[in-house]
């Protein structure tokens, strides 16, 4: 019979419990598949499935307010904050952390905040300076606002939209730095 996941890059490691519920108790961060074989009243054998390849030894552990999660160093991880601040403190928010205000690059970055936050209203870390705008990465914005009225960006109900860095209140989004 063969085991119940046949990939290239998977350990197996051999336990005793004597119940199926503490077999499974046994998988924890990184196990992928359980299989339990009762051998007789209060003791059985359990292999527990691990998925290992060269970028699982590369992920980076972070923690978060449920607990931990891992990600690949190159990923942009974003944590959305509900927390209503003006632009500025905003910033020192994601800075106090660790992180920065998030800088969304992309249109598919920028979807991601926007499902993230549920295309509410939120501070993403971009600013205009003599009309550029610029994410806080230092990149140019391919698609900035089309007012530039004052100079922070607000995603307004999925808009890009310029606001007053200091007066506006709003949630943000913080991008975890590696």
């Amino acid at each position: 019979m063969s085991s119940p996941l046949s990939v290239i890059y998977e350990d197996k490691i051999t336990k005793y419990a004597a119940k199926r519920f503490a077999c499974l108790s046994l998988c924890n961060e990184g196990c992928r598949f359980v299989e339990y074989s009762e051998n007789g009243p209060q003791t059985g054998v359990c292999d527990l499935y691990y998925l290992k390849d060269s970028m699982f030894g590369s992920l980076k552990k972070i923690q978060i307010a449920t607990g931990y999660i891992k990600v690949y160093p190159g990923d942009k991880v974003f944590v959305g904050i509900p927390d209503h601040l003006n632009w500025n403190r905003s910033q020192q928010n994601c800075e106090s952390l660790g992180w920065r205000l998030a800088s969304a690059e992309s249109s598919l970055l920028l979807d991601r905040t926007k499902t993230l936050m549920k295309n509410n209203h939120f501070w993403l870390g971009a600013t205009q300076e003599s009309g550029v705008w610029r994410w806080i990465s230092g990149v140019v914005m391919s698609t900035p606002p089309t007012e530039n009225y004052n100079t922070c960006l607000l995603i307004w109900y999925g808009s890009l939209d310029d606001a007053s860095c200091g007066n506006d209140l709003n949630p943000h989004v913080c991008e975890i730095i590696f």
